[in-house]
């Protein structure tokens, strides 16, 4: 999730991409011992898709993490490296109202030369999302800036995919109806650009609805689809991104 959210604001421009291998690091934060502080490092490997599979690139690494149910917050961090790419994610946050929310979230990603860096501050005292993000569109590497203020409003939750993750896992997300359908916010750059300066194509931010669709899968465990349409230029309506859970919402 965390992967195809730094992928899809790079602004690849309809170019044919897919993402495999990071999701399953970041939803394995539920697994930490849930009465407990607990630092764990896990290895990841993502496969990076280009052009119909004729560019194929690899990133591996590792995944810190520290989840403090007790001390109600958390903290992520993700470093990988391959050839022609590398990434760097930072998230924490705390546990409100029963519900892990982010505080702050950074990322830095580049793929072939082409540089994303993303800054999320969450000041819920104020209700207000701070977002500064850098990209670069990929086959003109045109530059693309965000630096706007979304206003929270307190009947909705927003999460980053880290605290998304963990509340999943930690059956603290409710759902919209039964045990089928989790919904949150994420905040995000707007897909329509408000002008440019001096080269710089400039973007305002904006909360859009991530919804999550489970259900028991044949095998056990949980199945689960979400729509990334409001995301990226590139995926399709009729083809979700699809996720399966083992019996405790760990990503198999």
């Amino acid at each position: 999730m965390i992967a195809l959210a730094m992928v899809t604001s790079m602004s690849l421009n309809g170019v044919g991409l897919a993402v495999r291998g990071v999701t399953a690091v970041i939803c394995s934060l539920g697994a930490l011992t849930p009465a407990n502080a607990e630092e764990r490092q896990t290895p990841f490997r993502a496969e990076i898709r280009l052009l119909a599979g004729l560019v194929h690139l690899t990133v591996a690494g590792r995944l810190h993490e520290r989840v403090d149910p007790l001390g109600k917050q958390y903290r992520l961090r993700l470093e990988g490296d391959g050839s022609g790419m590398d990434v760097r994610v930072e998230s924490q946050g705390i546990l409100d109202r029963d519900r892990w929310t982010p505080q702050q979230t950074q990322t830095a990603f580049s793929l072939l030369g082409r540089h994303y860096r993303a800054r999320i501050g969450y000041d819920l005292t104020r209700s207000r999302i701070s977002y500064r993000s850098y990209s670069e569109t990929f086959f003109l590497r045109g530059p693309r800036r965000t630096e706007d203020q979304v206003t929270l409003p307190s009947a909705l939750h927003v999460d980053d995919m880290a605290s998304a993750a963990l509340n999943y896992a930690d059956m603290r997300w409710p759902t919209d109806s039964g045990e089928r359908r989790y919904s949150t916010y994420v905040v995000r750059r707007t897909g329509r650009p408000l002008g440019g300066r001096d080269g710089v194509t400039a973007y305002r931010a904006e909360l859009r609805p991530l919804v999550l669709e489970s259900a028991p899968a044949p095998a056990g465990g949980f199945a689960a689809r979400f729509d990334v349409t409001g995301f990226s230029s590139w995926a399709l309506k009729d083809q979700p991104a699809e996720l399966v859970f083992d019996e405790a919402r760990r990503l198999l």
